[in-house]
């Protein structure tokens, strides 16, 4: 995912669903010889493997770090979370809809308040992300819209039995400010032809902000616990491991395949390494080649997918045997993920520059290709359904362009070393050197997720008093208003957030950003404010 700055990821968080114990399971294994449901609107064409599926969510501790949310009065260990699809025995289990994806429930108690912090950060991403929208700028008809898809069924269920002992395992990494559930038709598609896939939460380090950070510390620590923890959380031996991930994602998913002897295959969706312009090389600058500039460590193949118009310098680095390249017309970054790719057509949230059918269809070879790609890497003697082998005939039409490469790339000098797996800095809070902005802006968000709207906008506004000035503090007093339905004042906030920007002698195209921003969203509130019934204003 794109990555603007941290307080415009984490403002506009939505009151999500309450959290309900997830009641841990110890299944019998089970044969996958019952027919499985056809899939749902969310497949597309799409046709299942042998298997049902399920879904669970995990969280462990690692004491070996220490988190604290603003709004938790102690430190506590680090929880690593993730969503689990797996091969299930038929007609077991909870139906699961589109929307329980994007609400974190979890069986300990004592961590309601950080599941239901993380859920409205999961709820408000997926709105932006699918609908380019804060939810509380929705209008009526957007928001009914979006809860008639979120109610769409799914193909897994809660708490099904597994159907297996043993399965292949992928990892997935969600890009930057993405969530776990980004790839969810995929992971559901994976799991129903037996592999089990393990998606980290991968929230930054220690709780001051929620979203995923560009921490590669963090992302291999979590990716490494999931990979030693998960499959005995799930009774399930895994017979090889895959990486996956989106954007920075599969920056994350390339640098732990190039650390570890334990990695199958790779697929990296549109990591951006390889730039519009073919002699970019900033993964190999002095402050990134430490960490990403270690293709030549890369031997297991590895799949690259990214839109059209990319370079390859990158991948032309890698050692993998063999590797292939598959370029796309008519995809922007996100479409390479779910909430693009899926929940973006069933919206009706397309641009003007791509057909939602056409858009669903080209997710939809992406799955399978990257389903096929994965099976003959680690599991060659699978077979996919024949439907969806024959949908990928005829990639070209789609304007999906396929390079393979059977030959190792050549390195004359080797790779700088791999950092220490520590953290560089200290949480800010324990230095007392937060900006102060940034930090109120953090806990009101965690507290509009929390219910605390009224505690959340007597903290904002004293800081107003404080710093009139701050475009962070007014977007974050807007997303309060707006959730209490007051779109009237929210747009008169936003309207002073854009003079106090346009009157700024610095220019650049970030603060042109925001102030463009500030424009649109004061002119929607504005309008839902004249459309309200007057016993909202």
């Amino acid at each position: 995912m794109p990555s603007p700055p941290t307080v415009l990821w984490m403002a506009g968080l939505a009151i999500c669903l309450s959290c309900r114990s997830l009641e841990p399971t110890t299944p019998p294994p089970t044969t996958a010889d019952t027919p499985v449901v056809r899939p749902p609107a969310t497949w597309g064409q799409l046709q299942p493997g042998p298997f049902a599926v399920g879904f669970r969510q995990l969280a462990f501790d690692d004491p070996s770090r220490t988190y604290r949310l603003h709004s938790e009065p102690h430190e506590h260990p680090r929880p690593v979370v993730a969503g689990v699809w797996y091969p299930a025995a038929a007609q077991t289990g909870d139906p699961l809809v589109l929307g329980d994806y994007f609400t974190l429930q979890l069986e300990d108690p004592a961590r309601a308040d950080f599941a239901s912090v993380i859920s409205g950060y999961l709820y408000a991403m997926m709105v932006e992300e699918a609908l380019g929208q804060l939810p509380g700028l929705l209008s009526p008809d957007e928001q009914a819209t979006l809860e008639r898809v979120l109610a769409t069924p799914t193909f897994a269920r809660r708490r099904a039995h597994s159907a297996v002992s043993t399965a292949p395992m992928l990892l997935a990494h969600p890009g930057l400010g993405g969530v776990y559930a980004d790839g969810m038709v995929l992971f559901e598609y994976l799991a129903s032809r037996g592999w089990v896939v393990v998606a980290g939460l991968v929230q930054q380090s220690d709780g001051n902000w929620l979203n995923v950070g560009w921490d590669p510390v963090t992302s291999v620590r979590d990716l490494k616990l999931l990979r030693e923890r998960a499959p005995a959380a799930l009774g399930i031996e895994p017979t090889g491991l895959a990486m996956l991930g989106h954007s920075y994602g599969a920056q994350a998913a390339l640098i732990y395949t190039a650390m570890f002897d334990d990695v199958d295959a790779v697929v990296s969706l549109d990591s951006t390494m390889d730039g519009r312009d073919a002699a970019q090389r900033w993964w190999a600058s002095e402050d990134n080649a430490p960490w990403l500039d270690h293709g030549s460590d890369i031997d297991v193949p590895a799949l690259l997918l990214a839109s059209a118009g990319r370079g390859r310098n990158y991948f032309d680095t890698l050692a993998a045997v063999p590797r292939e390249y598959i370029a796309v017309e008519g995809l922007e970054h996100n479409d390479f993920e779910g909430l693009g790719g899926v929940l973006r057509p069933m919206l009706g949230a397309c641009p003007p520059t791509n057909d939602c059918a056409l858009l669903h269809q080209r997710y939809q070879a992406i799955v399978t290709l990257t389903a096929d790609f994965l099976d003959t890497s680690v599991r060659p003697t699978a077979s996919a359904p024949a439907q969806d082998q024959a949908a990928t005939q005829d990639l070209a039409a789609l304007g999906f362009t396929r390079t393979r490469v059977l030959e190792p790339a050549t390195r004359t000098t080797p790779p700088a070393p791999f950092p220490a797996l520590e953290p560089t800095e200290p949480d800010c809070r324990s230095t007392d050197s937060c900006a102060p902005d940034d930090r109120i802006v953090a806990h009101a968000t965690e507290l509009l997720a929390l219910g605390r709207i009224a505690e959340a906008e007597a903290m904002v506004e004293a800081a107003r008093a404080r710093a009139p000035q701050s475009p962070d503090l007014m977007e974050m007093h807007a997303q309060l208003l707006l959730q209490q339905g007051r779109h009237g004042e929210a747009a008169d906030v936003y309207e002073d957030e854009r003079k106090m920007l346009a009157a700024s002698k610095e220019r650049s195209d970030y603060l042109d950003y925001r102030q463009d921003q500030a424009k649109q969203r004061s002119e929607r509130a504005r309008a839902l404010a004249s459309t309200a019934p007057p016993s909202d204003q």
